[in-house]
């Protein structure tokens, strides 16, 4: 057992996986000797489940994939979801009037309990985001999305992206919501204490595991939360500025399996540790 450490968490995109959206085979085997040092492996991502988990099943050493920012958890191993945590359908009419008002030109899309929709815009103004949820959703094209309980809510604009559509997107959103950013176009609204933390925490309590025995890994600003929450917090090399300023503790790129070599690391302080 590696000492203080019983849980791994860490991001899909920028940090477990390469820029070709795969696990390496150091990474693999990384995982694997982490699972035979009595580990737990946990991913979180930004991703749905519908997506992330083609990424993460096959490879036999994640147990949980924490999805949609923590708006669902999945049991990668029983192949079900375990939790999920929308906005409710009162809260995104609002969220959409008053983002419609205050920042003219957003366009959204969004994944429901039931699966992907769009509005006329968003795969103009999102196209990298756009194509992968059509990829998923088919060709049922623009709908509404009144009445439906919504897990993520896409927004997206053709003029402003990144950090600036975050901040435009924060001062225009109603209580009771968060935004984050991931690294797209796009930003990323779940319901109100929605996140990677809130999610990773249960799963920890029913592991039993405390949040001193967690090491986490991450990029984007949607894993800032996760990151403050672990007992260490790790950013990537290629992490957001944001990310960066805030956690000394560093690995390697994610195009360098940089997540791969902390786990070496760790294993070999704990074996060191132990003889």
């Amino acid at each position: 057992m590696i000492p203080l450490v019983r849980l791994i968490a860490t991001d899909l995109d920028g940090t477990l996986l390469g820029p070709d959206d795969r696990i390496s085979e150091r990474t693999l085997a990384a995982l694997a000797a982490a699972r035979l040092a009595g580990v737990h492996v946990v991913a979180a991502t930004g991703r749905s489940h519908h997506t992330a988990v083609p990424l993460i099943g096959p490879s036999g050493h994640i147990d949980v994939a924490i999805c949609s920012n923590g708006a669902t958890v999945y049991d990668v191993v029983g192949d079900r979801v375990e939790e999920q945590h929308p906005v409710t359908p009162e809260a995104a009419a609002g969220m959409f009037a008053a983002i419609g008002e205050r920042v003219p030109g957003a366009s959204f899309g969004w994944e429901s309990v039931e699966g992907f929709g769009w509005a006329p815009g968003f795969l103009d103004a999102e196209p990298e985001v756009g194509a992968t949820i059509r990829a998923v959703a088919g060709e049922a094209g623009p709908k509404g999305a009144e009445g439906v309980a919504l897990l993520k809510v896409f927004v997206a604009h053709s003029a402003i992206t990144h950090d600036a559509l975050l901040a435009a997107v924060a001062a225009a959103l109603p209580p009771g919501l968060t935004v984050t950013h991931s690294g797209a176009r796009s930003v990323e609204i779940t319901a109100e204490g929605v996140d990677k933390a809130a999610a990773l925490a249960r799963v920890c309590a029913r592991f039993g595991i405390g949040a001193d025995e967690v090491i986490a890994f991450g990029d984007n600003q949607n894993d800032l939360a996760m990151l403050r929450w672990a007992g260490r917090g790790v950013a990537m090399d290629n992490a957001h500025p944001a990310v960066l300023a805030e956690f000394s503790e560093r690995a390697g790129h994610h195009a360098d399996d940089g997540v791969a070599i902390a786990i070496e690391l760790l294993l070999a302080a704990a074996l060191e540790a132990g003889s």
